[in-house]
């Protein structure tokens, strides 16, 4: 299913893009994993959102969601990890000397595709923004706000963007999360701190 969204939203600086579909989710009181449906990304039979979407679109899947949002390739580009690359050269298409999949990239332990660390400080902020660089492992600290990444949700203790823990409290095989479930911890990007969604969710 592609269809156009009610509404396109501008691409924040250093967006990953499950952050950008989490925004219109909030807006339209859906699941993240219903934007995705609908921009192509994901399908109804509960494979869910593939982790290789996380490090870079195929030429089919670009097309399909910059139909649907509006964007450009560009932006749609910046959204993936690959817009990490030069300067993270493990998400490149080659890396030293080796081509590469984007399955590979998304499970050798070089980005967190299953799920994503998050400074709660710059999620309680009035423009907040799910970072890419968040995936990346060797970044670990905020410098805005001088404080360590958390990467569980503080009122379900799931690991953030995860479809949550497995029995041995292993992080499972992602999806586009959180989904199908509406509610959300961490809370939609646009909440503000004072919103209802957030209340007890984005503190320290």
């Amino acid at each position: 299913m592609n269809t156009h969204l009610p509404r396109s939203l501008v691409p924040h600086p250093d967006e990953l893009l499950p952050g950008y579909l989490l925004r219109p989710s909030d807006r339209l009181a859906t699941t993240p994993l219903a934007v995705a449906e609908r921009c192509g990304l994901a399908t109804a039979t509960g494979k869910g959102f593939s982790t290789a979407h996380l490090v870079r679109l195929d030429d089919d899947h670009l097309s399909l969601l910059t139909q649907a949002t509006r964007l450009t390739v560009s932006e749609a580009h910046r959204l993936t990890l690959a817009g990490q690359f030069p300067g993270y050269p493990p998400v490149g298409r080659t890396y030293l000397g080796r081509p590469r999949r984007q399955s590979a990239i998304a499970h050798d332990g070089w980005v967190f595709t299953s799920f994503s660390r998050y400074c709660p400080d710059c999620l309680a902020a009035e423009q907040p923004v799910w970072k890419a660089a968040w995936r990346l492992p060797h970044l670990f600290w905020c410098p805005d706000h001088r404080r360590l990444l958390h990467w569980r949700c503080p009122a379900c203790h799931a690991p953030a963007f995860s479809a949550g823990p497995r029995d041995d409290r292993a992080p499972r095989p992602a999806h586009l999360v959180p989904a199908p479930e509406p509610s959300c911890h961490p809370p939609p990007a646009d909440a503000t701190a004072a919103g209802p969604r957030t209340a007890g969710v984005l503190q320290s």
